[in-house]
């Protein structure tokens, strides 16, 4: 009998995080907030659902980014790629590697040892089991904030202890 697939669906107010470059985004001042966000609106929507769970295999994602057309053409705010691999690391576990003890300790303190610590997992366990994306950059309609709406579709597997 195939393993079933589940699907969750959020929507995260601001842009996304964005990773570019060597440095760790989660080290980062200009990214805290876009992580903080994404992080807690996936823990609610998968904890809605399909409490104490991750995605873990057979991972599909589509992501819809609205922003302003300026914003969408200038480089400064984010090429696609930057955000679709901010996302996906923004949804797993911080790599042990990219951890700066000190940036947490400021950065991190009102959420070490939760739910949406950075060495904590929120959706997927790791995003090498994403076996496709779907992305784009869209103009937002007029009134809106900027904004951006995830589907996850995949396999589900009880969640491994967490690391805090």
């Amino acid at each position: 009998m195939p393993e079933e697939t589940y699907t969750i669906e959020f929507v995260v107010n601001g842009l996304p995080p964005k990773k570019d470059g060597a440095i760790s985004m989660w080290s980062k001042d200009g990214q805290y907030d876009q992580l903080v966000r994404l992080r807690k609106a996936a823990f609610d929507a998968i904890t809605a659902t399909h409490p104490g769970q991750l995605f873990y295999s057979e991972i599909t994602l589509r992501i819809e980014i609205f922003m302003d057309k300026e914003k969408r053409e200038k480089r400064r705010h984010g090429d696609l790629d930057n955000f679709i691999s901010g996302i996906c690391d923004g949804l797993m576990a911080e790599s042990p590697q990219d951890r700066q003890p000190h940036d947490h300790e400021s950065l991190w303190s009102e959420y070490l040892g939760k739910a949406i610590d950075p060495a904590n997992s929120v959706a997927i366990q790791d995003d090498s089991a994403v076996i496709s994306i779907s992305a784009e950059k869209r103009v937002k309609e007029n009134g809106e904030k900027d904004h951006y709406c995830i589907v996850i579709c995949g396999h589900l597997k009880k969640k491994d202890s967490d690391a805090h």
